[in-house]
């Protein structure tokens, strides 16, 4: 895809999935440790710092903020995912955000 950098974004809250057993901390802590080896690769904790539901759009409209309209965003997600994105909160409005990079996990 010709990326400038990757952001790992782990979610504090996600409305799809039961509470989850390991903190918001210590997975953001994983994602540290699991990336470090690459440069373009980068944790962004923006997600840990807000409170409420964890809604992509809501990350996305933050990134458009701070990154601007001229700077194009790509959302990666697996599949899996993809094909529940029907039940995402505003969902039909991703795409005024960004492109869509589908992943095999």
């Amino acid at each position: 895809l010709n990326l400038d950098e990757v952001r790992f974004i782990p979610s504090a809250t996600p409305p799809h999935k039961t509470t989850p057993t390991v903190s918001a901390d210590h997975r953001a802590a994983m994602v540290r440790l699991a990336i470090a080896s690459n440069d373009l690769f980068n944790c962004d904790e923006r997600e840990l710092k807000r409170s409420g539901a964890s809604y992509t759009l809501d990350t996305l409209q933050s990134l458009r903020d701070e990154l601007g309209s001229n700077t194009s965003l790509a959302l990666m997600m697996g599949t899996d995912a993809f094909t529940k994105l029907n039940t995402w909160h505003r969902w039909k409005q991703l795409i005024d955000l960004c492109h869509i990079a589908l992943v095999q996990r």
